[in-house]
């Protein structure tokens, strides 16, 4: 968690994790709801209307002075606003950094929340996976022999295909925000259950529970081929690569859905103990 000094030379607590969070508006309501967020955000609103109220502190007086100087003439209440005013600064000093301190610990209660959070974040997101997955599989038995919105079409089939449409569209938010989710937790649990021979991002064991059952190869890269081109300077070389594995699904969303349904693709956002 780092911290950043404001112009007035109060230092705030960045809550980077709960930052991050709160860029996804689906994560933003879920982190909302929150154990404590709430009340760590009311807390801090009270407290910076409070930090906003106690100003800046007074002015200078010994510019006033050197005006006295100039003129030749002292004001005889001069020297009582300074006792005064000087004191008051003082104790609003003390006040702003009590007030300061208030919205620090405010701030990093949001971003501790957010960093032990991330299983319940990962959970709510899977529940609500759950309830967009659970109607598709009565539309897909009716969608027998069709594959594309283009044969749903020459079928009449077209408010069967566009539950699949419009859940493609609730999909692909609900993985950005596991993605996000999953970016403020330790390092550790980043791209664990990525196949090593598919760069789809559908390849990947935190995205399908049973992927080795539908798809028994997805995680052996196969074997490395000798490829030759010409260099820079028109020579001959060779080198090994490894050829492009393509997933067994269809690259757009409504269609990939479709083909999980279809397979017993068991579709899921795993907590982080769990990828």
């Amino acid at each position: 968690m780092n911290e950043q000094e404001k112009s007035d030379g109060i230092k705030r607590v960045i809550p980077a994790r709960y930052n991050r969070l709160m860029t996804d508006p689906l994560l933003r309501e879920i982190v909302s709801g929150l154990d404590g967020v709430a009340e760590a955000l009311a807390a801090k609103q009270q407290a910076n209307v409070l930090f906003d109220e106690l100003g800046t502190p007074p002015p200078d007086y010994a510019r006033e002075a050197a005006g006295f100087i100039g003129s030749g003439k002292v004001d005889k209440d001069w020297i009582g606003r300074v006792a005064k005013d000087e004191l008051a600064k003082l104790v609003r000093a003390e006040q702003r950094k009590h007030v300061s301190d208030l919205i620090n610990g405010c701030l990093t209660q949001l971003d501790s929340i957010a960093e032990y959070s991330v299983d319940d974040v990962l959970a709510e997101l899977d529940t609500r996976l759950q309830e967009l997955v659970q109607p598709l599989y009565a539309a897909g038995e009716k969608l027998t022999g069709v594959d594309t919105p283009t044969d749903a079409i020459r079928r009449g089939l077209t408010e069967e295909w566009r539950l699949f449409a419009d859940a493609a569209i609730e999909y692909a938010k609900i993985r950005a925000a596991q993605k996000i989710a999953v970016s403020v937790a330790p390092e550790e649990f980043k791209d664990r259950g990525q196949s090593a021979a598919c760069e789809d991002p559908h390849a990947n064991s935190s995205v399908i529970a049973n992927i080795a059952e539908v798809w028994e190869s997805w995680n052996t890269p196969p074997q490395a081929e000798l490829a030759w081109s010409d260099n820079d300077e028109g020579d001959r070389v060779a080198r090994w690569v490894r050829p492009r594995v393509e997933a067994p699904w269809p690259v757009q969303t409504d269609e990939f859905l479709l083909w999980c349904i279809r397979n017993d693709a068991e579709l899921r956002v795993p907590d982080l103990g769990q990828m």
